[in-house]
């Protein structure tokens, strides 16, 4: 369907929704301008949706029931605006929900937001402001707040809500004062909150309400299907066009937190080594002296605004950040810039691993390790013969070509970090150990399925490949490794499963100003049929990760599509190769994980993050944790010495950092007369320097395997 159908179509149902009785022909169809969301609108987008969208076709009981969930979870995450019977008068409406669509009428949506939840938020505001105006406040740290906040009931009287409301604030105010804040400043500070909290749900007119209502019924679907209100969509192209510089960090609001979900790979964010996905931004400073602005409970879309800026010049983040010792924050200055291409590409390094067998005699073996952080393609490096020079296959297949050049006897392939990217690469990048064949299949809502292949009929690298992976592995880098898996080309290592992201989502542009919607149509399959949805990609040999003690994956994410298995299309002649390279085993992968094991059971390291794993793990089946057991984790994780500031250690724990003294200063492009201050001059030191390669505990394991599989008589 081009873009001109589709624009069409929307038309179509938007007329419907509206209840006129005639439509223009498609070549006669002139789209009025309509400038602001109304409730007229939002039958004929859900229709629209739902025709588009891969799963689900028509309304539901449970698509109603979780449309409403979400719209309630939207308004109140924290629990201390809505009462149990105000929740269940909303949930009320799914009886209705069919009326509603078959009339459009969806007048309850601001009904409710306008005469329940509006005057709650006001109620809480002003206990709120009474409770922190008292000059002899002090924060109850016997007080308990929820592990999980969405495991918790709603409250069921005035009282308890307020009770959930004092624990929320003692918890702010004690946390500010652990931070050295004085109490008068760190209540002043936790009252701004409440009156940003309160400014942003009153300036919230009735088109942003039903946009809330249209993006709970689009979450309702599949976690990747959205609708973006006008201004939604004008940041969406304005991060496409990369016309602005930042940090590189894809954020998310959890709760009232902004919490990093992703760091691009090259971004300042990535190299300086210092951020991971999870970590909390709590407060935003401009410059190396700005004050910081706490953005606690800020809009999203203005704490972006925040950290986004001229390229060259310096913001700080405040981060907090859950560690093995407890909760602990620290500051991290950034030089915002632009993501340079090169900085994605992949990196090696050729380690020489020695061994002794029976007979002690030293035997050795090369091993090359290269991290590929995404697959990208650099349109303007196009060549005559219709290939890019400067693409992830194009720069990996030069690797591999110098590891057949040095004699390297096996290959690490490490997507640890790979979020994904453009699939034609992932298709080509399988094609350099493979035969050419069926490396994908892409399945869409009408039923068809598209076969994408490797055309390349030439093996780059025939040794053996071992590729490993992690909870944050995604996307292109799934179909990469489960296509090599399922050909039995590689060994995959590393966590359990891959992060299981198999959709394929399609941005629908809307007429006027309505926006547009992101409507997920198809799912990634291997070749061998089965997708990397939800479940990921299975390891064959398991390590254990300090990732493992967060909850991330596609599986952890309310209303999660599954993918039933279909017709397998792997290709015969994609196994030409074998005979030549040799498939894997189930013998050599059980006698790796017995080996691996063994290891394992004797590392100190590795045991340290088994403990910190069940950790985590009793920490979340706690319902609430008292103040005061906070404060105290948080106190023992910023026991630091003086001469440790960054935090080296508990920052990077599992990817270590290289760096070279020897190397000159770095000077910010924007204005490099002037003479870099000494926080420049370290921030330009933390972005030159990369993440090791080999210093990461999960590589160095992989390479012990690897080990094992090319000298299985020997010994570490």
């Amino acid at each position: 369907m081009t873009n001109k159908q589709i624009k069409l179509t929307v038309f179509a149902a938007l007329i419907i929704a509206l209840g006129l009785t005639s439509i223009p022909k498609a070549d006669e169809a002139q789209v009025p301008r309509i400038d602001q969301l109304e409730g007229e609108h939002l039958s004929g987008m859900m229709v629209f949706t739902m025709q588009q969208h891969l799963e689900h076709h028509r309304p539901s009981p449970e698509i109603n029931i979780n449309t409403l969930s979400n719209f309630v979870n939207t308004l109140d995450p924290a629990r201390i605006f809505l009462l149990s019977n105000e929740v269940a008068q909303i949930h009320a409406q799914r009886l209705k929900m069919l009326t509603a669509f078959r009339d459009n009428r969806w007048d309850f949506v601001t009904n409710f937001y306008q005469s329940v939840f509006m005057p709650n938020v006001r109620a809480s505001y002003d206990y709120a402001v009474r409770i922190l105006s008292d000059t002899n406040y002090v924060p109850d740290t016997s007080l308990k707040i929820p592990v999980d906040v969405k495991s918790i009931s709603f409250p069921t009287t005035p009282e308890e809500r307020n009770k959930y409301l004092e624990s929320t604030l003692a918890y702010q105010v004690a946390f500010m004062e652990s931070m050295g804040e004085a109490r008068s400043n760190a209540c002043q500070k936790v009252r701004k909150r409440r009156e940003r909290i309160l400014k942003y749900f009153s300036e919230m007119d009735y088109h942003e309400q039903f946009g809330l209502f249209m993006n709970a019924f689009c979450s309702a679907l599949d976690p990747h299907t959205s609708y973006f209100p006008p201004d939604d969509m004008e940041d969406f192209n304005i991060s496409m066009s990369l016309s602005l510089e930042g940090i590189g960090a894809t954020l998310r609001s959890d709760d009232g937190y902004v919490v990093i979900s992703e760091l691009t790979p090259g971004s300042p964010a990535d190299k300086c080594g210092k951020l991971k996905p999870g970590d909390k931004i709590i407060a935003v400073a401009q410059g190396e002296n700005g004050e910081f602005v706490d953005v606690v409970d800020m809009e999203l879309r203005d704490v972006v605004k925040q950290i986004r800026g001229k390229k060259g010049s310096t913001v700080v983040l405040r981060i907090l950040r859950k560690t093995k010792k407890g909760i602990k924050n620290f500051d991290l200055p950034l030089i915002r810039d632009k993501v340079k291409l090169e900085d994605q590409g992949p990196r090696m390094e050729i380690v020489e691993l020695t061994r002794t067998n029976g007979l002690s005699q030293a035997k050795k073996t090369r091993i090359a390790v290269i991290d590929l952080p995404s697959f990208y393609l650099d349109t303007e490096s196009k060549t005559l013969l219709g290939d890019f020079d400067h693409s992830a296959v194009s720069d990996v297949r030069k690797l591999l070509i110098t590891c057949n050049t040095q004699k390297v006897d096996g290959v690490i392939l490490d997507l640890q970090r790979n979020g994904g990217g453009i699939l034609d690469e992932a298709v080509n990048m399988a094609g350099l150990f493979l035969k050419r064949g069926n490396v994908v299949l892409t399945k869409y809502s009408r039923g068809d399925v598209q076969i994408l292949n490797d055309k390349n009929q030439n093996i780059t690298y025939f040794g053996p490949l071992m590729i490993t992976t992690s909870s944050l592995t995604a996307s292109a880098a799934e179909i990469v490794t489960g296509a090599l898996k399922a050909y039995d080309r590689c060994l995959v290592v590393g966590q359990s499963q891959s992060y299981g992201k198999g959709s394929v989502q399609q941005i629908i542009p809307l007429t006027g100003r309505l926006g547009a919607l992101k409507i997920t149509r198809g799912l990634y399959y291997i070749a061998d049929g089965v997708s990397p949805q939800f479940d990921g990609i299975k390891s064959d040999v398991v390590l254990p990760s300090n990732l493992d003690a967060v909850q991330l994956g596609e599986r952890y994410l309310p209303c999660a599509l599954s993918a039933p298995k279909i017709d397998s299309h792997l290709s015969l002649e994609a196994t030409t190769g074998r005979g030549v390279w040799t498939p894997i085993t189930t013998n050599l992968i059980n006698r790796l994980k017995a080996a691996s094991a063994a290891r394992i059971a004797k590392n100190e390291a590795f045991s340290d993050i088994k403990k910190f794993i069940e950790k985590s793990e009793d920490e979340r089946k706690r319902v609430y944790i008292s103040i005061k057991e906070l404060l105290e984790d948080n106190d023992k994780a910023n026991e630091l010495d003086e001469d440790d500031d960054e935090t080296e250690d508990e920052v990077s724990e599992e990817v270590a950092e290289e760096e070279d003294d020897d190397e000159p200063e770095a000077v910010p492009e924007e204005d490099s007369s002037q003479a870099m201050t000494k926080t420049q001059k370290e921030i330009a030191k933390l972005s030159r320097r990369q993440h090791s390669v080999t210093n990461n505990i999960l590589i160095q394991e992989s390479l012990q395997i690897m080990g094992d599989w090319l000298m299985p008589d020997t010994v570490k």
